[in-house]
């Protein structure tokens, strides 16, 4: 039987702002690496995750990438070819929150592309979800325009998308991946004014998706969705009270 690529990713995620006042914080969470070939595989792998109905995990096509009326493979090569002009084939890894007891929520959610019989993602694209108005963008990257080394690739681009009150439009951003064995680390730097004013980090483990793996570490963190929520309105309170300057959406 041939070993699935989808694993379930655990490790932390650390938040750090730098101007106008320091403000941080790191927590630890797990994610899903799904090859979306692989779907209904692992849904079968736990009695404890399910394919568009309730459970301690489940997976929704309306949570991602639109139109959702068709299949999330051919939504992100519509998507791929939309932006770069490109028809892609290959497989496609989704690294995601599912739904956990039903919430749903993503900050952002990546999809990795890899042509086939390559090893090494041709396009990242990664969708974006803004709060409170929960808004969709997506950002499509294509390694091969990257400055990358060592199964190391790396992003400057200019930013589109309005996600946090406490930032302006007006950033660039700096985006690395690393993707080597059974480890991913994704690091986000934020300039403003030639300044690094933020940066993000999420460090993740691979982990095989076996039934025991699939059941005890959701269960470990059986209300992250809604936790993430939660903690984005906390220190947004937090920012707030420290006298951090407040950005309206600039479309409302």
């Amino acid at each position: 039987m041939n070993a699935l690529h989808s694993r379930i990713a655990k490790g932390w995620v650390r938040h750090r702002r730098h101007l106008p006042k320091p403000h941080a914080f790191r927590y630890p969470l797990f994610m899903t690496w799904l090859d979306l070939d692989e779907l209904d595989k692992v849904i079968d792998k736990s009695r404890f995750w399910s394919k568009q109905r309730f459970n301690l995990v489940s997976y929704y096509r309306e949570d991602y990438l639109g139109p959702t009326d068709s299949d999330l493979r051919d939504a992100v090569k519509a998507r791929i070819k939309q932006q770069s002009g490109e028809i892609f084939e290959g497989r496609i890894c989704l690294l995601t929150h599912l739904r956990y007891l039903g919430f749903a929520f993503n900050p952002v959610s990546f999809y990795f592309c890899f042509p086939d019989s390559e090893d090494q993602p041709r396009f990242i694209l990664a969708e974006i979800t803004n709060t409170p108005w929960g808004e969709r963008f997506c950002y499509v990257l294509d390694t091969r325009q990257s400055s990358a080394q060592n199964n190391k690739w790396t992003f400057e681009f200019g930013k589109a998308f309005h996600v946090s009150p406490f930032m302006p439009m007006d950033i660039d951003y700096r985006w690395r991946f690393a993707l080597a064995g059974d480890k991913l680390t994704i690091h986000m730097q934020l300039y403003r004014l030639a300044q690094c004013c933020f940066d993000a980090t999420l460090k993740l483990d691979m982990l095989d998706p076996s039934p025991n793996t699939m059941r005890s570490v959701p269960l470990q963190y059986p209300i992250i969705t809604c936790a993430i929520v939660v903690r984005i309105y906390w220190h947004a309170f937090r920012l707030w009270l420290k006298g951090i300057p407040f950005y309206s959406h600039p479309d409302k």
